[in-house]
């Protein structure tokens, strides 16, 4: 049943959130291309639509494209601009509106800080770019289900963590879960197997075939966002139950096994390096809210 969602979704709608900041940079020519690649950061439908691009065999490219700097290098300045306009033109309708989608481009946005925070405080040789993509695309699936079963998605709050009580309960209604059906969408669109294997195992990394590293610290990051979201919005009963999530014995198994310190007290320190972003970066919040 799921395969029919695959083949109904070919792309996503932009956020009516960000359109006209991406409009407003395109119609200014002075530092056009730094601006986009900005914007495209924050906004993960735009992010997909330009590494999906990136990675087509058009453009020929040997290596797969793992991350927006390297996608902004192959497709440049006026490629970018084309797609960025196409999609607002013809894309902008479909997606939820209201407050709950800005807290989902939200998280997403968070979650990619902190898996990028997390990588590059390890002793890695991969690109740490690779792992923010990874962390800002993570819940795809999230609007895939949206935009092929709205009337039954609707319900669901789609910034919400999803507890393994919500993930079974995703299963029941669709016959398939979000983390599954994003893995699916991004290997249709030939996106690098870093990437795939982040987005479909971001749930249950030591399920991950392989490339654990980077489901591993999506999940982590994907939870330490949801808990600086509970602390902003005075949910704090909901702090001990992710912090359980967190340290469960096979996830601090798979941690240690990738060198990953998985304690509290780092916890803390990539809670604080993401409170200390946000608010080095009034810009980016102020798109949010604008």
């Amino acid at each position: 049943m799921h395969n029919g969602y695959i083949r109904q979704i070919d792309t996503f709608p932009v956020s009516p959130l960000l359109a006209e900041h991406v409009m407003r940079s395109i119609l200014n020519f002075e530092d056009t291309l730094p601006r986009l690649k900005q914007l495209v950061e924050i906004d993960f439908t735009m992010a997909v639509e330009v590494l999906k691009h990136a990675n087509s065999p058009f453009f020929g490219i040997r290596r797969k494209v793992a991350t927006i700097k390297k996608a902004f290098s192959v497709l440049g300045t006026s490629e970018i601009k084309q797609l960025a306009l196409t999609k607002i033109m013809f894309h902008t309708a479909g997606i939820r509106e209201g407050s709950d989608i800005i807290l989902f481009l939200k998280h997403s946005y968070y979650c990619a800080l902190v898996a990028q925070e997390i990588a590059q405080s390890l002793p890695i040789s991969l690109d740490k770019d690779e792992f923010f993509a990874a962390g800002l695309i993570h819940d795809i699936g999230k609007l895939g289900l949206d935009l092929s079963h709205g009337a039954e998605s609707s319900h669901r709050e789609i910034d919400a963590f999803s507890t393994p009580k919500r993930l079974g309960e995703e299963f029941t209604i669709f016959n398939i879960c979000h983390d599954r059906l994003g893995m699916q969408l991004l290997n249709k669109w030939t996106f690098p197997s870093s990437l795939v294997i982040a987005v479909g195992f971001h749930h249950t990394p030591a399920e991950a075939p392989d490339q654990r590293v980077f489901p591993l610290i999506v999940f982590i990051a994907n939870i330490i966002a949801h808990i600086y979201e509970c602390e902003q919005s005075s949910r704090n009963s909901e702090r001990s139950l992710l912090e359980e999530i967190l340290m469960a014995p096979k996830i601090c198994k798979i941690a240690e096994e990738e060198k990953i310190e998985l304690r509290h007290s780092n916890l803390e320190i990539w809670l604080d390096r993401l409170k200390s972003i946000i608010i080095n970066q009034p810009e980016i919040s102020s798109l949010f809210s604008s």
